[in-house]
């Protein structure tokens, strides 16, 4: 485990630094290349995608004010149990 502490709560994470519940921070390579990774392509389909939503002449603060309801609507996988009327899940009978 890391010495090094980040806030909870704080700003984004970049790309060498993201924290725990408690403070410390990621230390493992592999999960750190895991992270980079899923960093930029979430990155990159959410500007693409409200690229594709201002050019189709969509208000680009409404397209903000979207994704973060998305955002903010995540909940931690650890402590939420996920159920059928859940949007994040889907349609058990994947339909």
């Amino acid at each position: 485990m890391s010495a090094v502490r980040a806030t909870p709560g704080a700003a984004r994470p970049d790309a060498d630094c993201w924290p725990r519940p408690d403070g410390s921070l990621v230390d493992c390579r592999d999960k750190l290349r895991v992270l980079r990774d899923n960093q930029t392509e979430f990155e990159q389909v959410l500007r693409d995608c409200f690229d594709d939503a201002v050019l189709m002449g969509v208000d680009p603060e409404a397209m903000r004010a979207l994704f973060h309801g998305v955002v903010d609507r995540l909940r931690d996988p650890r402590t939420t149990r996920p159920h059928a009327a859940d949007p994040q899940v889907g349609d058990p009978d994947g339909a």
